[in-house]
């Protein structure tokens, strides 16, 4: 029932005076609230027993309505990057994918993991699956899903990369200097 039908089912019962009918509508109610909760904990259940983690949804960047998804540690690393980019809803760097899979998982390096999600991903270049925006230069590419981007190659509303994950020569990275370099 929607809660304007049970307003009103409420309303015509009381002005009635039908307590019994109102006794009824309550455990019917109550009846259905516990059958959806033995329904999410039999979900909760499913999800830890398939090795799988519910990833929470980030905000979208636009009016797209994300769908829950469903993370498995056991995917290869194309899955794993493509989870990420459509969880992100927009382009982004291999980095920021690698530190986002790592956050999921929960242990990783993210230097090591970069590298292995660009060799990785090679397939999914070559099909036309992934494409890149540069910014500015190779430090600053970014990848998304092809039907993300519009017929003159530009990024089509909603699926931006965030600005401030341009590398700059003063953020580069978002790294900090050892120092090593500073004497020279």
């Amino acid at each position: 029932m929607q809660n304007n039908d049970i307003r009103i089912t409420l309303k015509t019962l009381f002005t009635l005076g039908n307590i019994d009918s109102l006794k009824k509508l309550r455990d019917t109610l109550k009846g259905d609230y516990e059958y959806a909760e033995s329904l999410l904990n039999l979900n909760d259940e499913v999800v830890k027993d398939l090795n799988v983690e519910v990833v929470k949804e980030q905000k979208p960047q636009s009016q797209h309505s994300l769908k829950p998804l469903v993370y498995n540690k056991d995917w290869s690393n194309q899955e794993k990057f493509i989870f990420v980019l459509k969880n992100n809803n927009r382009f982004s760097k291999f980095r920021e994918v690698a530190e986002r899979i790592i956050e999921i998982e929960g242990k990783g390096d993210v230097d090591y993991l970069t590298r292995r999600l660009t060799a990785s991903t090679r397939n999914l270049k070559l099909d036309g699956k992934i494409v890149k925006i540069a910014v500015g230069g190779h430090r600053n590419t970014f990848w998304g899903l092809s039907k993300w981007q519009n017929e003159d190659g530009s990024i089509k509303e909603g699926h931006e990369y965030l600005k401030e994950n341009i590398a700059t020569s003063r953020n580069r990275n978002k790294r900090e200097s050892s120092g090593i370099l500073d004497d020279l």
